[in-house]
Parts: structure tokens; C-alpha cells; sequence
């Protein structure tokens, strides 16, 4: 996991769950930081709750079995079999000498790279659901999708 983009991620903004294979990334838009893993840590599906906003979104995408570098670069990686496949992004609001005015946080996913014949071509597939459901009814959606 590279939680060092934009300077390393603070413990009380990533906790890490090892154990049952998930972490959490608190995107308030308070901080700026960024998250990525590698095809070898990445799931297929990526999801966030806002509590204020009573809000589940997830996203799905296609992850071809053994992919081991994306299309991307993630920052100070120097090796694209480390670039992230998928990624969590939070920006905070704009203070002076910043380039970008508003919060926001982002749910993203990359494709496998592939050395592509002219004409070939790769599907990459990405879906965002957005579903309005009070905290105690999103969690059997949430576990159908995380499943």
C-alpha cells in the first residue's frame, strides 16, 4: 500500500485491518492525502459511507486474475508492477498558494497495463453505485458487495 503521495497519511486518517482484509481511509475533506494498492492487494470493489449524508457508494471493476502492473504510476514508485490498480483520494479546501479550490474525494481504479497490438484492444470496466440508506439498513449491501 503506498499511503505517501502527497506526504504520508496519518494513523487517525488509515487504519489497516489486516486481519479481515480491508482498511479504512477517513475522507472528510479535511486533510489531503492519497491511497493506492498494487493488483496484489487490490479488491474488485471499493466503497465509502457518509453518515451526514446517509450515502453508501461502491464501486466495482474488473480485475483480471494475475495482472501484476497497471496502467498508471503512483507518485514515487519507480516500478509499474508497484502502480496502483486501485485508489482513494481526499483533497481539503483551498488555503492560499493552493492550486485546488474545493473538497472533494475520489474512488478510482486503473486498468492491467497491456502491450497492445495496433488495432487490440482492453476492457476496463468501472461502475459507481450510489445508494441512499440509513446506516443500519446499508449493512447488508454493503456485505453483498464487499462479498
Amino acid at each position: 500500500m503506498n499511503d505517501s503521495y502527497f506526504g504520508k497519511v496519518t494513523a487517525d486518517r488509515l487504519k489497516l485491518n489486516q486481519d479481515k482484509g480491508f482498511l479504512v481511509f477517513k475522507a472528510d475533506g479535511q486533510a489531503r492525502g492519497k491511497i493506492g494498492l498494487s493488483p496484489a492487494r487490490a479488491k474488485s470493489v471499493l466503497g465509502s459511507y457518509s453518515s451526514a449524508a446517509q450515502l453508501l457508494t461502491i464501486v466495482r471493476f474488473n480485475k483480471p486474475a494475475g495482472a501484476k502492473s497497471t496502467s498508471t504510476t503512483c507518485g514515487k514508485c519507480r516500478s509499474s508492477r508497484t502502480a496502483a490498480m486501485s485508489a482513494t483520494l481526499q483533497r481539503r479546501p483551498r488555503r492560499a498558494g493552493q492550486a485546488f479550490a474545493r473538497r472533494l474525494y475520489e474512488l478510482e481504479s486503473s486498468s492491467p497495463a497491456a502491450a497492445l497490438a495496433p488495432g487490440a484492444k482492453l476492457v476496463h470496466t468501472h461502475e459507481t453505485y450510489h445508494l441512499l440508506a440509513r446506516a443500519r439498513h446499508s449493512t447488508p449491501s454493503r456485505k453483498r458487495f464487499w462479498a
